[in-house]
Formats: structure tokens, C-alpha cells, sequence
């Protein structure tokens, strides 16, 4: 049997323009697709009540795209320096791919993380998915770190083509199923979902979280208000914002999608 490699979801829920998602997918090997809910609020706070709502429908859309090409997507709850490593175990991947994250504690995390992995033999390969530009590739003319805004901007914009997104996955190899090591949970026992009271009717008339919600609303804006954008953003009575920042957020769109959707 081959050894599956292993990519783990955190805050890019989409197939679509997703570097370390695909570069599993292209080493012809199946792969284990993984999520952990940390709500240990050990590295951050506690992820609040509407944005739980959001998550599990996100997950939820995501699963469902997940299986329709093949794979399987299997969800955790724990604390990922405890969950992973035992994952890793039961499932033996000879690499494994994330996209990284740039908080203090996530950068912690990844690098304790990283040098566990690799001292046990195990490959860990991490991309950039998130942003335009990686923080260290924007410096002053002296290589040093920018510390005001506009000469970053200015740096940051000079002689740069934003590479193209790149496509979703056409198929998925699922890994065997879990026979030891850590059990995945079901979305619903994740209890993401308010049940007293559930007031959420409000935010699933108004919202559409996960992948397709992202494009829609980005198509929307693009065809309506973006070109008014500068005058009537500061205008409330008016639909004239993204409203793409929850979608952001959990990595249902990337960055470079907006952007060339933009140009």
C-alpha cells in the first residue's frame, strides 16, 4: 500500500488557488485531508459564537466538495501540537503540506511542529496561500524590515506581477480510513451551531459561507459596487462594500483571486 502524504486545512477552506492543497494532490500519492478545531485558546481567543456558525457551514461545503471529487475530509478537535502528531502516527504520510500562517503563536506552532516532524523523518512542505507577497520580500533598499506604511506600499507594488491562481484538484485519492490513532469527529459534534437560542435564521438569509458563497459575492460587488467603490463605501444605506472579509478570513477565496478578478 502506498504511503498517503497529508495536507492540513486551517484558515484556506477552498480547492480552488490553493498551492499546498494541490502540490498534495500532484505527488500521485492519496491524501489524507485534515482539520482541527483548537479551542483550546491556548494561541488565540476562543472563535466567537456567528463565526462558529460560519465554520460549520464552511467545513460543511467544503466536505461536500471534498467527497463529489473523491477524497474525504476528516475533522478534529484538540490541540494540534497533541492531534496532529498523533494523526501523523496512525497514518504514517511521508509528507506532509500546509499553507502558512503568519501570527506570532501560528508561526510558533508550525516551527515546533515542523522541527518535530522532521526529527521523526518526516517531510513538512508549506506555501504561501494566503497573500501577495510573503513579509520578508518586502524590505527597504538597505534589506531591512519597512516600518512605515507608504514606502511599504510603494515597495511592495514595484515591478510586481501577481502570479495567476491556480486550479482545484480535478480528483482526490482518499487515504484508508482511520483504524487506530484518533478518531474523526462528525461536523456536528464539533457543536458549532447555536441551539439556545439558535438565532442564526438572520445570517443564513444574509450569508452564503464556503467557496461558491466567495466567488458569488465577489462577482456581485465586481458588477455593482466596485466601481463606485471610494464614494459610496463610507455610505451605509448603500450595498457598496465587498462584504468579502468573512470569506477572507476563513480562506474561502484567496487573495490573488480578488485581485485578478480586479484588474
Amino acid at each position: 500500500m502506498t504511503d498517503p502524504v497529508l495536507f492540513w486545512f486551517r484558515d484556506d477552506l477552498r480547492l480552488n488557488d490553493n498551492p499546498a492543497l494541490l502540490s498534495a494532490v500532484s505527488s500521485g500519492k492519496p491524501v489524507h485531508l485534515v482539520y482541527i478545531l483548537d479551542d483550546s485558546g491556548k494561541r488565540s481567543r476562543s472563535v466567537g459564537a456567528a463565526q462558529r456558525w460560519w465554520l460549520h457551514n464552511s467545513l460543511k461545503n467544503l466536505a461536500e466538495k471534498i467527497s463529489s471529487l473523491g477524497g474525504r475530509l476528516d475533522l478534529h478537535v484538540g490541540d494540534p501540537v497533541e492531534i496532529l502528531p498523533a494523526i501523523v502516527r496512525a497514518k504514517r504520510p511521508s509528507i506532509i503540506f500546509w499553507n502558512r500562517r503568519y501570527d506570532k503563536s501560528s508561526i510558533a506552532l508550525d516551527l515546533g511542529l515542523k522541527a518535530h516532524f522532521e526529527n521523526e523523518g518526516i517531510q513538512v512542505r508549506s506555501f504561501n496561500g494566503a497573500l501577495l507577497k510573503e513579509p520578508w520580500e518586502v524590505t527597504s533598499k538597505a534589506g531591512t524590515p519597512m516600518h512605515v506604511f507608504t514606502p511599504f506600499w510603494r515597495a511592495a507594488r514595484l515591478d510586481y506581477a501577481v502570479p495567476a491562481p491556480v486550479h482545484a484538484p480535478h480528483s482526490l485519492i482518499a487515504s484508508n480510513e482511520h483504524t487506530v490513532g484518533p478518531l474523526p469527529c462528525s461536523l456536528d459534534e464539533l457543536r458549532l451551531l447555536p441551539t439556545a437560542p439558535d438565532w442564526s435564521e438572520g445570517m443564513a438569509t444574509e450569508w452564503r459561507p464556503g467557496e461558491d458563497g466567495a466567488h458569488h459575492t465577489l462577482d456581485t460587488f465586481i458588477d455593482g459596487g466596485f466601481y463606485g467603490y471610494s464614494e459610496n463605501r463610507n455610505r451605509p444605506d448603500l450595498p457598496s462594500t465587498s462584504r468579502l472579509s468573512p470569506y477572507l478570513r476563513f480562506g474561502e477565496i484567496s487573495i490573488r483571486q480578488v485581485w485578478h478578478s480586479a484588474e
